[in-house]
């Protein structure tokens, strides 16, 4: 396989998500899907050692902006995010390392940033995060 593709075990798909993803071909790409407090996992910009995540309001903008519905983003989270395999090629080890107060997966997305690549986020494809409610 060409892809490592995460999934997060609280994430409803539909069933062409990764065909999707695949598809946009880009190194580094998620679908949308928002946390517990309804923020889209997505960073808009870091700042120092922390980030702001991106609003919906922003996220809009930049569709606008760009007349696409992939957008560039600072980071996303697991829990629909599709890798192509070569980056693991070129970054070093330990690929996944928990910040202080960052998860994983923004620790890899920052890493990854840091070696020139970039991250997108594809706003058409939408995935359920199941908590206590579907967001």
């Amino acid at each position: 396989s060409n892809y490592l593709f995460f999934i997060d075990s609280d994430i409803i798909l539909r069933e062409d998500t990764i065909f999707k993803l695949i598809k946009d071909n880009k190194d580094i790409i998620s679908g949308v899907y928002v946390d517990v407090c309804g923020s889209i996992v997505a960073v808009d910009k870091w700042i120092n050692n922390s980030y702001k995540l991106l609003t919906i309001i922003d996220m809009c903008k930049q569709i606008r902006e760009t007349n696409n519905n992939v957008i560039e983003t600072k980071g996303a989270g697991c829990g629909c995010l599709l890798i192509k395999k070569d980056i693991f090629y070129k970054i070093s080890k330990p690929y996944f390392k928990f910040g202080k107060t960052i998860g994983e997966d923004l620790m890899f997305c920052n890493k990854v940033m840091k070696a020139g690549y970039k991250i997108y986020l594809d706003t058409s494809i939408t995935v359920n995060h199941i908590k206590m409610v579907i967001y």
